[in-house]
């Protein structure tokens, strides 16, 4: 790449304020060629002000000035900047600033920007280049995955556009893969009477038996619809049986290999969520067997423990839940709606589905589970249950095939002269 070369506009300089401006033209690349292959530049400016008293000494300074420029450029280029380390250098401005799970989610999806772009220069990064790197990811990641790196690069360039690093973002040219609408993999009705069976138990019990709680902690996920990070993050002080109210307020994040407390996902995952009766009488033997077990470890029960974690304090990994429940599932051979085994985040789909299928206003759902809106919510569960749309089609041709009323049919008189 040419380094610029920088003319002093119209020749000449001009009154401002209380000296005289100047301006060189220069031209930088778009990153887009024409049809011969020739690129395609854009022309750009540069001022700079000179507080002298006339108008020969601000143009012999302009004039100077422009040479400097031109010297400079001709010294050579400063080792060109790469794509990955401009990356790299934009995650670690985001750390403090943003949730560590959050930068441990952009380091990962970082790693696929490295391989395909990490070594061209950050100037000459076209779109055409970035749309290839993209068809290349999608042979091996699904369209979400693709798109998510996407989303990163294009962050990236932005705070390299707005830092003047590049003369506009290239990922803006570019489009994002198609996704197809992922349905939810909910739990039949058969399958949540096979599952709630196999839970079944006595009160849960505390001292050496972890599955007990991580068992509680796959009933709240189908009770109530919360994300793990959320019942791993759920302390007895947000529990109250007596009027029936879950609070959540924080969640168990990953960095990494690490877990670590939270807030919650978004400003409405802060919700307050009604415990439904089964599970009021769940939580309270839970609660019991856990004051029992630090009465027999000779330490005080505390509001702050957690309701899934141990009597010394310690929450449970979300990772732990999720293949609590992955093992139950492959134990019972359980199937969702999609014709696969279901997830741990698939309860929160059950839930959800069911709510729906029952009656339950979306805006409810919506509040319960913690999206941003309704329409989140809509958008999702508006079809993940086919009986309830066969329900509407009867209701409505019952409609249509309605006996007609009678109606009585009154005869109109003019009352003056017709037109």
């Amino acid at each position: 790449m040419t380094e610029p070369k920088y003319t002093l506009k119209g020749g000449t300089v001009y009154a401002f304020r209380d000296g005289w401006r100047a301006r060189a033209t220069y031209r930088t690349p778009t990153g887009e060629y024409t049809e011969d292959g020739q690129p395609v530049t854009r022309l750009r400016e540069k001022s700079r002000v000179f507080k002298v008293g006339g108008k020969r000494e601000a143009k012999r300074l302009a004039a100077e000035w422009v040479d400097e420029l031109n010297e400079n450029a001709e010294a050579g280029p400063r080792p060109a900047e790469t794509v990955a380390e401009y990356v790299d250098a934009f995650i670690c401005s985001k750390e403090g600033r943003v949730e560590k799970s959050t930068t441990a989610g952009y380091r990962r999806r970082a790693k696929y920007i490295h391989e395909g772009l990490g070594s061209v220069p950050l100037i000459d990064l076209t779109p055409d280049m970035i749309t290839s790197w993209m068809n290349r990811l999608s042979k091996d990641l699904s369209p979400a995955s693709v798109n998510d790196a996407r989303v990163l690069l294009k962050s990236a360039m932005q705070d390299a556009y707005l830092n003047r690093r590049i003369p506009f973002n290239p990922v803006d040219r570019t489009k994002k893969l198609k996704t197809p609408k992922k349905e939810p993999n909910a739990l039949g009705q058969a399958e949540i009477a096979r599952l709630i069976q196999d839970l079944a138990s006595p009160a849960p019990a505390v001292s050496g038996n972890e599955s007990a709680a991580l068992k509680l902690g796959i009933i709240i996920a189908l009770f109530t619809g919360m994300r793990q990070g959320e019942i791993c993050g759920l302390r007895w002080r947000n529990v109250d049986t007596s009027n029936g109210i879950i609070r959540v307020r924080e969640a168990v994040g990953r960095d990494g290999d690490s877990s670590y407390i939270k807030e919650p996902k978004t400003g409405g995952s802060r919700r307050e969520i009604p415990i439904p009766a089964p599970l009021v009488e769940l939580l309270e033997q839970r609660r019991r067997a856990m004051k029992a077990g630090c009465l027999e470890a000779g330490v005080s029960f505390d509001a702050r423990m957690f309701v899934i974690g141990e009597i010394d304090g310690s929450f449970a990994d979300p990772r732990h839940l999720y293949r609590a429940f992955d093992r139950r599932v492959k134990r019972l051979n359980l199937i969702g709606t999609q014709g696969k085994p279901p997830t741990f985040h698939d309860l929160r789909h059950t839930f959800a589905t069911k709510a729906i299928a029952n009656g339950v206003d979306v805006k409810s759902v919506s509040s319960i589970l913690g999206h941003a809106n309704a329409a989140m919510t809509l958008n999702i569960y508006a079809s993940a249950d086919p009986d309830a749309t066969r329900r509407a089609m009867d209701a409505v041709a019952k409609t249509m095939t309605a006996p007609t009323p009678t109606a009585e049919v009154l005869e109109l008189k003019p009352t003056g002269t017709e037109a």
